[in-house]
C-alpha cells in the first residue's frame, strides 16, 4: 500500500512534464490506458481510443506509441485517422509514424490522404507526406483524383504548393472520356494540362454534339418544301383572278353566252373550278405553311 502513492504521483508528474516538455508546441492526449516511462527520453504508450494532438496535428487511433526526446516521435496502429485543419488535409492508414521535429508523416497501409485545399484525394499502399515542403509521395496502386481527372500509377510525387502531379510505374490518366498511357505522365491539376513521355498512347473521343448543333443550323433540312411552296404561292398570290381570263375569252367566243347555265358567270365555269382545285391543293399544303415560315 506504500507504493501506490508514489506510481499515482509518479504518472502525474509524467504527465505534466510531458505535456510541457516540447518547447515548441504542447502535447495533449487521451486514451482509456496509458503505460510508460516517466523520463523525458522515454516511451508512453496509449491504448484504447487513444488521441493525440501535437501542434494542429490530430492523431488517433487504437493505439499510439510515443517516444525519443520530448516525444519526438509518434507512433499509431488501428483504424488510424487524423487531420491538419490549418493546413487542410485529412488522412486514414493503418499505421502512421510523425515526426514533430521534421514534421515528416508516414502512412501505410491502405493510406488515404485528401487535400481539401486542392479537392485532391489520393490513395496508396504507402503514402509519405513532408509538412514543410507540402510534398507528398505516394506509393503501390496509387489512385489520386480531383472533378473529372482519375490517375493510377505505380509511384506518384504530388506538390500541393504547385498543384502538379508527377506519375511514372505504368501511369495512366482519365480525362472525362478520354485516356491517357505514356512511360512518365505529368498533370497540372489547376489547369488540367497534361505532358506525357516516353512510349505514348491513348484515346480521345470527340465531341459530336456542337458539330451536330451547328451543322443543322448552317444547313437546313433538304426535303423541306420552302421554295416549291413559295413559287407556287407566288402566282396565286399575283393573279388570283386567272379565271377572269377565261372569262374574257370566252366572252370574245360569242356562243358560249347560249350555253350558260341560269345563274351562272358565261364559259368561265370550267376555268373557276381549276382554279378552285389549285387553290384547294394549295391550302391542303397549308399544314405545312407554318412549318416553312418557321424554317426562314
Amino acid at each position: 500500500m506504500t507504493n501506490l502513492p508514489e506510481k499515482i504521483l509518479t504518472a502525474v508528474v509524467f504527465i505534466l512534464c510531458f505535456v510541457s516538455g516540447f518547447s515548441q508546441e504542447k502535447i495533449v492526449f487521451s486514451a482509456d490506458k496509458m503505460r510508460g516511462s516517466s523520463s523525458a527520453s522515454g516511451t508512453t504508450v496509449l491504448e484504447g481510443n487513444a488521441k493525440v494532438k501535437a501542434g494542429s496535428m490530430e492523431i488517433s487511433g487504437d493505439i499510439i506509441e510515443m517516444n525519443g526526446k520530448n516525444s519526438r516521435f509518434i507512433v499509431a496502429t488501428g483504424n488510424v485517422s487524423g487531420a491538419d485543419e490549418t493546413e487542410g488535409y485529412f488522412f486514414t492508414a493503418n499505421k502512421l509514424k510523425y515526426d514533430r521535429e521534421l514534421e515528416y508523416a508516414v502512412l501505410e497501409g491502405s493510406a488515404v490522404m485528401e487535400d481539401t485545399k486542392n479537392n485532391v484525394t489520393a490513395k496508396g499502399g504507402i503514402i509519405t507526406y513532408d509538412k514543410k515542403n507540402e510534398t507528398a509521395v505516394m506509393q503501390i496502386n496509387v489512385r489520386i483524383l480531383k472533378e473529372e481527372i482519375a490517375c493510377r500509377a505505380s509511384f506518384a510525387v504530388y506538390s500541393r504548393a504547385l498543384d502538379k502531379l508527377e506519375l511514372t510505374g505504368a501511369p495512366t490518366v482519365v480525362k472525362g472520356q478520354d485516356t491517357f498511357n505514356a512511360s512518365k505522365i505529368t498533370v497540372d491539376l489547376k489547369t488540367e494540362d497534361i505532358v506525357m513521355e516516353g512510349y505514348v498512347s491513348g484515346s480521345v473521343t470527340e465531341d459530336k454534339s456542337s458539330s451536330t448543333g451547328d451543322a443543322s443550323r448552317s444547313n437546313p433540312d433538304s426535303s423541306s418544301p420552302e421554295p416549291d411552296l413559295g413559287d407556287k404561292m407566288k402566282p396565286v398570290a399575283e393573279n388570283p383572278g386567272s379565271g377572269e381570263q377565261a372569262e374574257e375569252k370566252s366572252a370574245g367566243s360569242g356562243p358560249a353566252n347560249d350555253t350558260e347555265p341560269e345563274g351562272g358567270s358565261g364559259g368561265s365555269g370550267s376555268p373557276e373550278r381549276g382554279d378552285n382545285d389549285a387553290l384547294g391543293n394549295l391550302s391542303g399544303n397549308g399544314d405545312s405553311l407554318p412549318a416553312v415560315e418557321d424554317g426562314r
